[in-house]
């Protein structure tokens, strides 16, 4: 959350010239109610579920950039599904910077806990499954057509390491 996939994963797909889809929006269309509606109505458990399922049937689709919610990858079907059909990128930024974007945000998380604190506690809980993905790329003092250079530039020679 904050790290960066709403601004990269259009850039990223225009210059590969494909399409591209956020998990979150399509749960949305899919539900009928944004993210921290369903979290708050319905609970954290069948949010979860409802994500595994759409970033599942988006990981199908071939030739797309898929933006997943921050908490997506804790989904090992998830992670078993990307490591076959897609390249995972673990878009990464330092806790003060995470704090900075989402400071007045209205995402639902953040209207519990101070941004600091939340970024902190989800990186902490959080940062060994993310390092699980393919690439790891810091966002920290790059606009987001560096980051997508920088993506580009890793995919096309995969020994690059984007730290």
């Amino acid at each position: 959350m904050g790290a960066g996939k709403s601004s990269l994963a259009p850039l990223l797909a225009q210059r590969l010239g494909c399409e591209w889809r956020d998990t979150d929006a399509l749960i949305e269309q899919r539900i009928g109610m944004a993210g921290g509606e369903i979290i708050r109505d319905l609970g954290m458990t069948r949010f979860r579920q409802i994500e595994e399922q759409v970033a599942c049937e988006a990981l199908r689709q071939r030739a797309c950039v898929i933006a997943t919610g921050a908490g997506a990858w804790l989904s090992a079907e998830i992670r078993s599904m990307a490591a076959t059909t897609a390249i995972s990128i673990w878009l990464e930024a330092q806790v003060k910077t995470l704090a900075r974007r989402l400071s007045g945000s209205d995402r639902y998380l953040v209207s519990l806990c101070e941004p600091f604190t939340l970024a902190a506690r989800q990186l902490e809980e959080r940062g060994k499954t993310y390092a699980q993905a393919d690439l790891r790329l810091s966002t920290d003092g790059r606009t987001p057509i560096e980051s997508v250079n920088d993506i580009l530039a890793c995919i096309a020679d995969p020994r690059l390491q984007l730290f």
